[in-house]
């Protein structure tokens, strides 16, 4: 990728990852339309944008937004006569992670269980990379009612991980498949673990702390972490994001009589 758009799509990343959303939205938007300009729809460059701003639109709750940007991602790398694999894997990745949000899990799975296969030919099945692959499909596997099955990828990629955030993030998740498999305890200090290395990787009102906050009002039935999940994303995310949404719904739930 030349310099310009690369330098844009790093300052991008640099904002969304501090919570900045719509800095990054801006930024990315640039990026975009400098990218096909110079080095056309299918370009890596363009490929790249893309799928940064598909994450940024799932972060935000723009689902469809986020589908299409990987939809167009993956024509652009299908164009090409080499694909690049590890891009690709990376936005099948992606797309399970969308159709995760939208909880059609069956749906996703295929692409999700795909990006893990890729990866682990590429790079073994114990890489850092494919690790992360595995953890996004294990969500999918418990959506689809596979929950031990999620459980056990859950925690083989936790051995595997070195990345601190990632750790955060797989840590919630196999907290969350804890939850719903009814063990109130487990959950809530897989959570705990969670929200603690997320508020000092990420900082105390980053809007990627509220799923983790969310978990633990759930778990603990204690209205202040739904208030503080409403607090760090109404103010940066679509009002129909489903986070937000289960936020409300949980703290109206444990104010009834």
């Amino acid at each position: 990728m030349r310099a310009g758009v690369r330098r844009m799509l790093v300052l991008a990343v640099r904002r969304r990852d501090r919570g900045d959303y719509r800095g990054a939205g801006r930024l990315l938007r640039l990026a975009l339309a400098h990218a096909e300009h110079r080095y056309g729809r299918h370009g890596l460059p363009a490929v790249d944008v893309l799928g940064e701003l598909g994450v940024l639109h799932k972060l935000t709750g723009r689902l469809g937004e986020a589908k299409t940007c990987y939809r167009r991602a993956l024509r652009g790398l299908r164009a090409r006569r080499r694909p690049d694999l590890d891009r690709f894997a990376t936005l099948l990745h992606n797309v399970g992670g969308v159709a995760h949000a939208q909880g059609r899990h069956a749906t996703g799975e295929p692409a999700a269980r795909r990006a893990v296969e890729i990866r682990a030919a590429r790079h073994g099945a114990d890489h850092p990379a494919t690790a992360a692959d595995r953890a996004a499909w294990a969500a999918l596997l418990d959506g689809c009612g596979r929950t031990g099955q999620a459980a056990a990828q859950l925690e083989r990629a936790l051995r595997a991980l070195r990345d601190p955030v990632e750790i955060a993030f797989v840590t919630h998740n196999l907290a969350a498949v804890r939850h719903r498999l009814g063990d109130l305890g487990g959950a809530a200090a897989g959570y705990e673990r969670a929200l603690g290395l997320k508020e000092r990787l990420l900082g105390p009102d980053h809007p990627q702390l509220a799923a983790t906050l969310v978990g633990l009002g759930g778990a603990r039935k204690r209205p202040e972490y739904y208030e503080r999940a409403i607090a760090v994303l109404e103010r940066v995310v679509d009002p129909r994001h489903p986070t937000l949404a289960a936020a409300r719904r949980g703290l109206i739930a444990l104010r009834q009589p």
